[in-house]
């Protein structure tokens, strides 16, 4: 076996005999990039939303809240920008 199997881990996809061997990309390859590229977007966007939130749990509570209240939610927002 002069190169490694199509299915196995060590396969860099397509054989190099393939008319479109060079621009060959395994769909092992795309799906792991698109769940790396998929993963990374929630995880800046779960901040964005916490950092929203926050924000109007302060809005809701300005009203009420007392001076120590309001300070704290500014430095718990300050923390995750």
């Amino acid at each position: 076996m002069t190169h490694a199997s199509l299915g196995s881990l060590n396969s860099v996809g397509g054989v190099a005999t393939e008319i479109n061997a060079v621009n060959y990309v395994s769909p092992r390859s795309w799906l792991s990039t698109s769940h790396f590229v998929l993963r990374f977007f929630f995880f800046v966007g779960s901040f964005v939303f916490l950092n929203v939130y926050i924000a109007s749990l302060m809005l809701l509570r300005v009203r009420t809240a007392s001076v120590q209240q309001i300070s704290f939610l500014a430095l718990l927002t300050a923390h995750f920008l």
